[in-house]
């Protein structure tokens, strides 16, 4: 399940988001986006993640700074309508990490501040755990403390915290999409694939809305693996035209992903976004989380696989 990280432009919180990316990288979580909280403008921008981290500067989050402060509650608050219940359910064993909205916060601590502002305080409060660094820590915070039984446990939680289980989370994201087995696991990714090469042909390839640092790929190529590339205007291209293949980008994404659902479904009919949402807003996103989570799975059955074949 796919990990976001979000960072403020205070000092520090970009080097040290990147460096929580490859923390989680190291503890299994198969894709970190790591993006600046002035990115984060929608649902489209946060829905399909497991665990929200937000990685703030205190001197960035002071009521003199009241813009910051208004971007990372936004982030946050965007987070929680997607996902509502929290950290103290995947405690209490009522919900699984990944689809429980667990927002973590930490902090890089002012050296001259005695105590957090109280703008700082709106956003301890809504967090689900908050970490903090110091200028000159050499350890980074664990964030899967939280989910290893080593954090302290929120009021009113069951003390016994279930183990956390990146296999058991994707393969409880796919059984929602109505993937079940391995077998369905490999198939479904074969037919995904093969339709970025349908939409790679020149028959079908959607010029408007190309990019010209990845000319040959096609519109669902883009729109799984390159869905911020349009978040920025080359350089050399005029206004108009950034925002005619920006739109371009995003209509022509999202049919590819309608009609390569309805291309799964013909063979798998039970393939279908979760809750009753399928073909409602931000299905794009949607679908690119679920493909990262049955690569991951894939990943995950071939070592398997192999590691059986060599014993």
């Amino acid at each position: 399940m796919p990990w976001l990280l979000v960072y403020t432009h205070g000092p520090g919180s970009e080097e040290v988001a990147d460096q929580l990316s490859e923390q989680c990288a190291g503890r299994g979580v198969d894709l970190v986006d790591v993006r600046p909280v002035d990115e984060i403008r929608s649902n489209d921008d946060v829905d399909g993640y497991a665990v929200a981290v937000f990685v703030v500067s205190a001197r960035s989050a002071t009521s003199r700074d009241a813009k910051t402060k208004r971007l990372v509650e936004d982030a946050m608050d965007l987070y929680r309508r997607r996902r509502l219940d929290g950290l103290s359910d995947v405690i209490a064993g009522r919900q699984r990490y990944a689809w429980a909205g667990v927002i973590l916060l930490v902090v890089l601590d002012d050296p001259t501040a005695t105590e957090p502002g109280t703008a700082l305080t709106a956003l301890m409060d809504k967090a689900c755990d908050v970490r903090h660094i110091r200028a000159g820590d050499a350890e980074l915070p664990d964030l899967f403390e939280v989910f290893e039984g080593k954090a302290e446990v929120p009021p009113h939680a069951s003390p016994t915290l279930r183990q956390i289980d990146h296999v058991e989370a994707l393969w409880a994201e796919a059984r929602a999409w109505g993937v079940a087995t391995p077998e369905e696991v490999h198939h479904i990714i074969r037919l995904i694939d093969k339709r970025r090469l349908y939409y790679r042909s020149k028959k079908h390839h959607a010029v408007g809305a190309q990019h010209p640092d990845h000319p040959d790929r096609g519109a669902l190529d883009l729109a799984l693996d390159h869905v911020d590339v349009w978040d920025v205007c080359p350089e050399g291209m005029s206004e108009a035209d950034y925002e005619h293949r920006k739109s371009n980008f995003v209509i022509t994404g999202s049919r590819a992903v309608r009609k390569t659902i309805e291309h799964v479904q013909a063979q798998y009919p039970n393939f279908s976004r979760p809750a009753g949402r399928a073909g409602t807003k931000y299905n794009r996103p949607a679908f690119r989380a679920i493909y990262v989570t049955l690569r991951a799975l894939q990943r995950r059955l071939d070592a398997r696989d192999a590691a059986t074949r060599a014993d």
